[in-house]
Parts: structure tokens; sequence; C-alpha cells
């Protein structure tokens, strides 16, 4: 069974009940632009949601989460955190083979790697074949990211290497499912 993320830009969007119904996890983007980020983070605790820091290991253990997620443009190394805690999950964002071997370097365990699909809002994508070629020649789990959408969903499921999905749009068409 594929890994499910919610990519969530604001946490006015944050619906506790559909990320519930999707069965997935949660990784707030720009949260160090969180003004209520106590009260965001008690509310996914105590509804069980699993969420993602974004790029600040600090609040690893602020917010009493495990999972760490640095964008393509963070450069930090972040290896020394499996040395306190093995159970730390880092994924990494990555669009090219050079940001791939960036944030397997960094200590990153799994990638994001986007844009899968064609998507309004930026311009060039991977497409399968490729996502396909760039997830078999690395040694690290992959989650696709960008365009998903219920129509092209089953083409991830059904031939990629993908470990997880990523969604950030679809995750607001209430018809979506992973």
């Amino acid at each position: 069974m594929l890994q499910k993320i919610i990519i969530i830009n604001n946490p006015n969007e944050i619906n506790i009940k559909r990320i519930k119904q999707l069965k997935a996890e949660l990784l707030l983007r720009d949260f160090k632009q969180i003004k209520f980020k106590d009260e965001v983070t008690a509310k996914l605790r105590k509804n069980n949601i699993r969420f993602f820091v974004y790029n600040n290991a600090k609040l690893l253990v602020k917010y009493k989460t495990n999972l760490l997620y640095i964008s393509s443009y963070n450069r930090c190394s972040y290896k020394h955190l499996k040395l306190v805690n093995k159970k730390i999950f880092i994924l990494g964002g990555a669009h090219n083979a050079i940001e791939i071997n960036r944030k397997i370097n960094q200590g990153c365990d799994a990638i994001l790697l986007s844009r899968v699909f064609e998507t309004k809002e930026k311009k060039g994508f991977l497409d399968i074949n490729k996502f396909n070629y760039l997830a078999n020649i690395y040694p690290v789990d992959f989650y696709a990211l960008g365009g998903i959408n219920q129509n092209n969903i089953k083409k991830i499921k059904n031939s990629t290497r993908s470990k997880g999905i990523c969604v950030m749009s679809a995750y607001k068409d209430l018809q979506f499912k992973f």
C-alpha cells in the first residue's frame, strides 16, 4: 500500500476529517510562517495525524514528531539526526538527478520527486518514464508529486516504483481518493 502525504501551504486548509478519511500524513509547508504552530500541531496530535516539520530539525522535539521534510533548496546536512534518534524519517524534495544526489548526501531516507505530471502552475514535468528511471537508479524510496489527480493516479499506482503519493491541489477536490 502506498503511503499518502498531503502538502498544505495554509493551515486554514487543514480539514481533519478529510485527512483522516484519506488516511494521510500531513506536510505543512512554510511551517515557519504559521502563526499558531502550537495550536495546529496539538490539534494534529490529538487526532493522531502524523505530520512533517518543514526545514527545521529543532522543531522535531518541540512538536513531538519524527518526520522531517527538507526542501530542494535546503543544503544543510541532517545525517547527524540519525545518531540521536534512529526513528527520524527524513524526506527530501528534488526535481532532478543533481538534487537527488544532494538529498541522499544530506541523509534523506526518501525523495519527494516532482513534478511527475504537467501542472497549470509550473512549466516542465518528468513523466512516468523519467520518474521510474530516476527511482530505479538510486538506493532510496521515492514519492511522486505534481499534477496528480483522479485521472492519472492509477498510472502511479500501476507503473512506478513509488513508495508513496503526495498531493496538493487534489486534496481540495472532495471527489479525489488515493
